[in-house]
């Protein structure tokens, strides 16, 4: 499903949206539970995964350029970090999964 039609269908039938984690709640609300811009993934990194601003910026830099070799580290400082802060990996890579399609 493109992210059009995602970030759509929510608004024409209203239905509990999907959010990952609670943690996520205050970033992915106003868009339905769905990644739009580049400042939600910035600012999930840093709130899920403990990323510091800078960190954030590098995530942010990797995504918009495609570059998979850095997307790739980035991973596993994401799943890293959130399981540092009593996350489940699973989840953690769930969510850069969806971060990494977003970069797409």
């Amino acid at each position: 499903m493109d992210k059009h039609r995602q970030l759509r269908e929510p608004q024409t039938r209203p239905r509990a949206h999907r959010l990952y984690d609670p943690v996520l709640e205050p970033v992915l609300k106003e868009t339905y539970g769905i990644m739009v811009y580049q400042e939600q993934v910035m600012q999930a990194a840093q709130n899920y995964a403990g990323y510091s601003l800078g960190g954030a910026d590098l995530l942010r830099r990797a995504m918009g350029k495609k570059i998979q070799a850095r997307l790739n580290a980035q991973r596993s400082r994401f799943v890293e970090g959130a399981v540092e802060r009593g996350k489940n990996p699973d989840k953690a890579s769930v969510i850069f999964d969806t971060i990494d399609k977003f970069a797409g």
